[in-house]
Parts: C-alpha cells; structure tokens; sequence
C-alpha cells in the first residue's frame, strides 16, 4: 500500500535559555513510498551546531509500537531548545537507508515550529554530499527552507552523454545473459565544487552523480570540457557501504577520460590516455596506480551483443557510437598491492541525446548493462 506519514515531534533535544513558552519541534514527514515494502522505519537524528548528537530515535512504520498511517503526533515539551540544529531523517527499509532528508534549522526559544520534509520517490537512493540534501532528486541546500544549488551546465541535446543536473539513467545488469537482482541507477544531483583539498579537488567544478544499489552507494565526480569537442572526465569517486560507512575514495589524477566525443582512433591506432589512480582508505592507507587507457571507436558489427530490440535499426545506425577502453596498469605503489589491480577492457555504447545505452565488460569480470529507463530534464527528443 502507499500511506502518508504524518506529524513526528522531536522532543527534548537540548536546553536552551527559558522563554515564555515551551520550545519545541515538529516534523511533518510525507512519503509516496510504499510501506511497509519500500520503507518500514523512519530514523531521526539531531546534532548540534558543533556536530554534538543531540538525540536519536527510530519510528516503526509496522508492528507493534508504530506509527499511526495516517494521522500527526502532536506533542509539545516544556524543556527548552533554542539555536541553530541539524536533523536527519532517513527512511529505511530494515537498516538499509532508502530515502534521506537533512536539515539545517533555526528554531527561537518559546515556540513550537513544524516542518514538513518529504522522503518521497524521486529521492530513493539518491545521498548528496554534506552540507546538502534531496530535494526532488537533485541536491540542495540543507539550511531549510532549501535553497536550489546551481544548475551548472545545459543538457546538450546533440552530446552523446547529455549531463546536466536531474537527468537520470537506469540499467539491468547481466551477468553471462541473465539479469542479476542487484539493480543500477543513477542520476546527476547537482554541479558544485568538489570541495576536497585532497590531490587538487578542492576547488574543480564537477557533476555529481550519485549511484545506488542494492549493495552499495557511491558517487562519481564527472567534469567537462566543450573545446574543441566535448570531452567528459572522472575526478573522484566516493564509495559507501549500504549503512552510508564511507569504504573506499578514489582520485584522478589529473583525470580519467570518461567519454571523448571527438574520438576517432582506429582500432590499430588507439588513443593513449594516461593518469594516476589514488585508493584512499578509511584507515588513511593510500595506494597509487599508473595507469595507462587505450581508446578506439569500433563498428556496431563488432558490438554483436547491442541489443537490437531496444535500439532500433531505423536510428540506431546513425546515432550509436561505440568506443572500446582496455586499461593497462603500469604500477602499483606499495608493490604488494599490485594484485588488487588487474588489467579491464570493456565497450560502452552511446546515443546522442540519450547518453550511455549498453555497456559490455570482458575484463576483469564478464558483464553487461542495458538501458532500461532515461529521463533527461533538457527534453532531448529521440531521432525520428
């Protein structure tokens, strides 16, 4: 079923200076998920202004002791909580966060203020960087009432990846023909600076796409170039394990070539690209790899896994370009790590004003990803 959540109050938080009246909170919290199915619990987190944790508590959306659907709890307390606090609200389906709100929000001593915060399905799985947060699938401001980041970049309609801020993708995932359970999806949030002083990140401009899964998040850091031709390039990667535990933060360095558009290396010509690969570990271990790619744009003949009934003839003759990317790793420093890295080689397929529509690995896993669902904000019209 799909039900409203309705009226959580915050209680107690903290002390703040008496005042003539209670001071208080409440959140009015509404979702189009499907509950239980899709979110069974509601977690709230409170912070002080430092980042102090104020309070937490976790709201059963079934079984005993749960939230009433519909209906808004309404309570005030007589302690008294003032000043500038942060709240989390996430929505779960077992410990698994699904949807995430984050707030920043000034609350006057002596008075009960309500706030209503959405956990609705255009932000399912997506988890935007600190200091922002979901507002209909893109990253805002997190100081309510939300503020829109800004919007970057157009979509351009004619690029073989159009990217601009909401556009979104979604794929099956095959493993030797058939489609696997875990799902994959991902979207542009928003167009910020990356803001990490780490090997020169601070303060490039870049797209964030945020990827969910049903193992995992993580999210990609993707820049452009527009001259002499459009080319799309990684600079960083943040992966999180599904309880939102930061694993793994990966660097290019400068960048790794994502997408040229001006591609035209011949099979037996390929398009050297090189850079550096830092692995950053939760206990402050890095690993550098050099890294060598080798690019070149091969025939649709060659790609005989291009699934033809999702891509046409009638315009996929003229519109899909394929490139080929073997990845040679040159070194790897510490040395004993060096058999964490193997050597990839994988095809990615593309469709002007539609974006990435198949992807085959052979190296160093066989699979396959197939376009499924695209949505881009720029309105790209399909060829006729």
């Amino acid at each position: 079923m799909r039900a409203w959540v309705a009226g959580i109050l915050i209680g107690a938080l903290g002390v703040g200076c008496a005042a003539d009246g209670p001071t208080g909170l409440v959140l009015a919290v509404r979702s189009d998920l499907s509950i239980p199915d899709e979110m069974n619990e509601i977690l709230v987190q409170a912070r002080d202004a430092r980042g102090a944790k104020l309070f937490e508590n976790r709201f059963p959306l079934q079984g005993p002791g749960s939230v009433s659907l519909p209906g808004k709890l309404g309570l005030q307390t007589g302690e008294g909580l003032s000043g500038a606090i942060e709240i989390d609200v996430i929505g779960r389906r077992g410990t698994r966060p699904a949807v995430l709100k984050a707030m920043r929000i000034d609350l006057p001593a002596g008075s009960v203020r309500e706030v209503a915060v959405e956990l609705n399905r255009d932000c399912l799985g997506v988890l935007c960087p600190q200091s922002l947060t979901c507002v209909a699938g893109r990253c805002e401001t997190a100081t309510f009432p939300h503020a829109p980041t800004p919007e970057g970049p157009p979509c351009n309609c004619f690029s073989l990846f159009p990217a601009c801020v909401g556009a979104r993708w979604a794929y099956d995932e095959l493993r030797e023909g058939v489609k696997v359970e875990q799902f994959k999806q991902w979207s542009f949030a928003t167009y910020t600076q990356i803001g990490d002083p780490r090997h020169g990140k601070q303060s490039t401009k870049a797209f964030l796409q945020v990827r969910p899964s049903a193992l995992d998040f993580s999210h990609k850091w993707i820049s452009s170039r527009e001259k002499p031709h459009r080319v799309l390039f990684w600079e960083k990667e943040d992966q999180f394990t599904r309880d939102l535990v930061p694993r793994l933060t990966t660097f290019f360095v400068p960048a790794k070539v994502r997408l040229n558009e001006g591609l035209d290396a011949a099979a037996g010509n390929p398009q050297e690209e090189r850079y550096q690969q830092f692995d950053s570990l939760p206990d402050g271990v890095e690993v550098r790899i050099d890294c060598l790619d080798l690019w070149n744009v091969i025939s649709l003949d060659e790609v005989k896994t291009l699934p033809k009934s999702n891509f046409p003839d009638r315009y996929a003759r003229a519109n899909v370009v394929c490139h080929r990317r073997v990845g040679t790793v040159l070194g790897v420093h510490p040395p004993e790590m060096g058999d964490m890295y193997k050597e990839s080689d994988k095809i990615f397929c593309f469709v002007r004003g539609v974006g990435k529509v198949y992807e085959r690995s052979f190296k160093p896993a066989a699979s396959e990803e197939v376009l499924v669902d695209f949505n881009n904000p720029g309105r790209c019209a399909l060829p006729e």
